[in-house]
C-alpha cells in the first residue's frame, strides 16, 4: 500500500505552528551553543533526532534571543529574462525543484504565477522575454506568449525579515483593510476577493493527432464539464487550435482575448473533458488544466504550495548577552524556556544560558576555549567566556558535557586550565545559574554547522527554516 501526505496537510500543520508562535504567553527563542571543536578537523556532525542530542545542545548553550518574526516561505524564484518557466499544472506534484517553479519574483517584489508558458507553432516551450509587471485582478497575456496571474507584493519589511537567497515570504491577508492598511495590503485583499474558483487556466495536448488543417478545415473544440463561462454563455467562447502545418498536428489550444487584455475563461469546474472534432484530422487529445477551487490569489500560500516556515531573529552588536570573541557551532529553536532563578517562563528579549563561577583570586588569567579542572573535586568544564564585572569581580562562564563529565566544582577550591596556564581560586559560589534555565524548554529545531566567530561590531541575521 502506498500513501502520501498532501500539501494541504503540511500547510495546515505549519499554520498551526505559526498560530502557536503568535499565541499569548508563548515564547520562541533562537539559541546559540557549542564553542568547542566538533573533532580534530572541526567538521560538524549530522544531528540525530534523539533526546541525547537535545540535552547535549542545552548543556552547551551560551545565549538566546527571542524570535522577532515568523512567516510561511517558499523557494525563491526570481524572474530572469530568457528563462523557460513551466506553467501551473493541476497534475504536477508540489516538489518545487528549480525547474518546476511555476511562479516568479520580480525586481519590484511582485509575485506572479505562470498560467501558460509561451510556445512556438510546434508546441515547444519558449523563454520568457517580457517581465510580468501588471497588478491586474485577472490573468494577463504578454507578447512572448506567457500568461501570468498577479498574487501579491512582498513589502519592504517582510523582504527585510524573510527574503533570502533561497526563500521568499508568502502569506494570506486575513484581516480586511482599514485606515492603517498599506497599499500592498489593500491590493492583496482585492486580489483575494476577486479570485475565480475552478478556472480552466490552460490546455495541454496529450496527443497532437494528424491530418489537421488540410483544405482550410479547422477542428471544433468544446468542453464538457460542471463549470460555466466567465464572460457570457458557452456560445461566446472560442477555443482556437494551433496547428503545425508541416505535420498536421494540433500543438496548442488558445482562448480568445476579451476586453482590457483579459483572456476568456471557463470557471467553477471540478472536472472537464476536452472534445476535439472535425478539421480533417484525427487522434488529437487534450486535457484541461483546472485551477484551485477557491481560485488563484485567494490563498497565496496554498497557490505556491508553501511547506516551510521561517523564524527570524537578528543578534545585534549591542546585544550584550552574547559572548564576543567566541564562536558557536549550533543553532536551536526553543519554545518556552524558563528563567534561571526558577521564577517562571523566561520572557526577556535576550538572556545568558551559560552558568558561571565567581573567581576570588586569579594567579594567571583564564582564557576562553580552555578546559578547567578543580584540584580538589576533579570536576571539569569548558570555558565559554571570561569577564570582569565591577559588582561581582571576575566571572568564568563555563559548561559541562559528556566529554568533561558533570562533577560539581567546589567553592574555595583551586582551578587550573588543563590545556593552558590559567589558574585561580573559586569564590563563594562555584555555580551561578544563567538568566535562562538551560535545561528547560522544548527544542523544536537543531542545526549543526561549522564555526561562526562572533567579534565586536558584528551582527548575525539568523533564519531558521522548518521544512515539511
Amino acid at each position: 500500500m502506498t500513501a502520501v501526505i498532501t500539501d494541504d496537510l503540511k500547510l495546515n500543520i505549519l499554520r498551526n505552528l505559526l498560530a502557536d508562535y503568535n499565541a499569548v504567553g508563548t515564547n520562541y527563542y533562537i539559541g546559540l551553543a557549542r564553542s568547542e571543536y566538533w573533532d580534530s578537523n572541526d567538521v560538524a556532525t549530522t544531528p540525530i533526532n534523539s533526546q541525547y542530542d537535545q540535552v547535549d545542545f542545552k548543556n552547551r548553550m551560551q545565549s538566546i534571543k527571542k524570535v522577532e518574526a515568523a512567516s510561511l516561505v517558499v523557494p525563491r524564484s526570481d524572474w530572469v529574462k530568457g528563462t523557460v518557466y513551466p506553467q501551473w499544472d493541476d497534475q504536477r506534484a508540489g516538489n518545487l525543484s528549480l525547474n518546476k517553479r511555476y511562479y516568479v519574483l520580480t525586481d519590484n517584489h511582485g509575485v506572479f504565477v505562470c498560467l501558460r508558458t509561451g510556445k512556438n507553432k510546434q508546441g515547444v516551450a519558449q523563454p520568457s522575454l517580457v517581465k510580468p509587471a501588471f497588478s491586474n485582478n485577472d490573468p494577463f497575456p504578454l507578447s512572448d506568449g506567457y500568461v501570468w496571474k498577479f498574487l501579491y507584493t512582498i513589502s519592504a519589511i517582510k523582504a527585510n525579515y524573510f527574503l533570502s537567497s533561497q526563500y521568499m515570504p508568502v502569506h494570506r491577508q486575513d484581516l480586511a483593510p482599514d485606515s492603517n492598511s498599506t497599499g500592498i495590503q489593500i491590493k492583496q485583499w482585492e486580489i483575494q476577493n476577486a479570485a475565480d474558483p475552478g478556472r480552466i487556466t490552460s490546455f495541454i495536448m496529450t496527443d497532437g493527432g494528424s491530418g489537421y488543417g488540410t483544405a482550410g478545415q479547422f477542428p471544433s473544440i468544446t468542453i464538457r464539464g460542471d463549470g460555466e463561462l466567465l464572460f457570457g454563455d458557452s456560445a461566446n467562447l472560442v477555443l482556437t487550435p494551433v496547428i503545425d502545418s508541416d505535420t498536421g498536428t494540433i500543438t496548442a489550444i488558445k482562448t480568445d482575448a476579451t476586453y482590457n487584455n483579459t483572456l476568456n475563461y471557463l470557471d467553477s469546474y471540478s472536472f472537464a473533458e476536452v472534445i476535439i472534432a472535425g478539421g480533417g484530422g484525427s487522434g488529437a487529445k487534450a486535457r484541461a488544466v483546472i485551477g484551485p477551487s477557491p481560485g488563484f490569489g485567494y490563498d497565496a500560500p496554498a497557490n505556491l504550495k508553501a511547506t516551510a516556515v521561517m523564524f527570524r531573529s537578528k543578534i545585534l552588536e549591542t546585544d550584550t548577552d552574547f559572548f564576543i570573541n567566541q564562536d558557536f557551532r549550533q543553532i536551536g529553536l526553543i519554545k518556552n524556556p524558563t528563567a534561571g532563578d526558577s521564577t517562571g517562563i523566561f520572557s526577556a528579549i535576550t538572556g545568558i544560558a551559560a552558568n558561571y563561577m565567581k573567581i576570588a583570586t586569579t594567579t594567571t588569567a583564564f582564557s576562553a576555549d580552555k578546559t578547567i579542572e578543580g584540584v580538589s573535586s576533579g570536576a571539569k568544564g569548558y570555558i565559554d567566556n571570561v569577564d570582569s564585572d565591577a559588582a561581582v569581580g571576575v566571572r568564568v562562564f563555563y559548561h559541562q558535557s559528556a566529554e568533561t563529565g558533570f562533577q560539581q566544582f567546589q567553592a574555595g577550591e583551586t582551578i587550573q586550565e588543563i590545556d593552558g596556564s590559567g589558574e585561580g581560586t573559586i569564590g563563594d559560589n562555584a555555580k551561578v545559574a544563567g538568566e535562562v534555565n538551560k535545561a528547560s524548554g522544548d527544542i523544536l529545531y537543531l542545526d549543526n554547522r561549522s564555526a561562526v566567530q562572533r567579534i565586536e561590531n558584528q551582527s548575525e541575521d539568523i533564519k531558521v527554516i522548518i521544512q515539511l
